[in-house]
Order: structure tokens, then sequence, then C-alpha cells
């Protein structure tokens, strides 16, 4: 990522030494992980009315429910962590001061490879026939085929 940013001639000069732009960068992923996992449990709360788990199975955080959720819901809490905090990262580069432009541009990489899980379970729910219903408990996902 920081070679990348190098490559681009993005604004990685910091008056910030090394050490502090490193702290700042590691704390900030360790607050992004957690502000992920909540915009899950956030949707899910909010689209269902039950309220969510959250969890630590190292080396992840998740995100549970015992909710049985339609394939667009399901989509809609999986996505949306990418999506909000994806417009959120790419807005604040490009208003942020050099100090913390390294900071936000590794964590809009994070928000993007952290989110490869969420991306896979999105395209498995979709390919699922519209009427199942989805329960993904933080631990297992298991789909719910109503009977004719």
């Amino acid at each position: 990522m920081v070679g990348l940013a190098l490559l681009l001639d993005l604004p990685v000069d910091s008056a910030w030494g090394p050490w502090t732009v490193a702290l700042v960068t590691v704390l900030a992923c360790l607050a992004y992980m957690a502000l992920h996992e909540l915009t899950h449990a956030g949707l899910l709360w909010a689209l269902t009315g039950t309220r969510p788990t959250v969890g630590v199975r190292l080396p992840y955080l998740v995100t549970g429910s015992q909710a049985l959720l339609s394939r667009r819901t399901a989509t809609t809490v999986a996505l949306g962590p990418l999506v909000l905090w994806g417009l959120v990262l790419l807005g604040l580069l490009a208003v942020v001061p050099d100090q913390v432009f390294l900071t936000g541009y590794v964590l809009a990489g994070l928000n993007l490879a952290g989110s490869a899980g969420d991306l896979l379970q999105a395209w498995r729910v979709g390919r699922l026939p519209s009427s199942a219903l989805v329960r993904d408990d933080g631990r297992r996902t298991t789909v719910h085929l109503p009977t004719d």
C-alpha cells in the first residue's frame, strides 16, 4: 500500500515522525475494525429489530444475529460497511492534512480488504433462490428454504 502511494505520488509526507505515524495508523485501524463490525450490528438491529451480537473470534471480529434475513437484507448488512466507510474515507482523503493522509489511505485499503469476506457472503447470498432466508449467527451462516 505504501509503495503504491509513493508510486502514485500521493501526499505521504508528514511533519510527524515515522513512529508517530505508525502508532496513529495502527490505532486508527483498530478503531476502524470495531466501527466496521458495529456498522453491521447497527444495520442488523435497524433492519430486523433483533439485537445482534458482536464478538471476537481470533483473528476476526464478528457480528451475528438469530434473525432470519431476506436476500436483500442480508446483502445490505454484508455490504453496508464497505459502502458507508468507503464513501466516508474517500471524502476524508480529499480534505485531510498531509500528516494523516497516509493513515487515511491505509484505512481505505483496510476497508476494501476487510470487506472481502462480506463481498463473498453477498455474492453467495445473491445466488440463492429468492425465497431463501439467511441466518448468520457470527459463527456460521445457515440458509432456510421454505417448503411449498
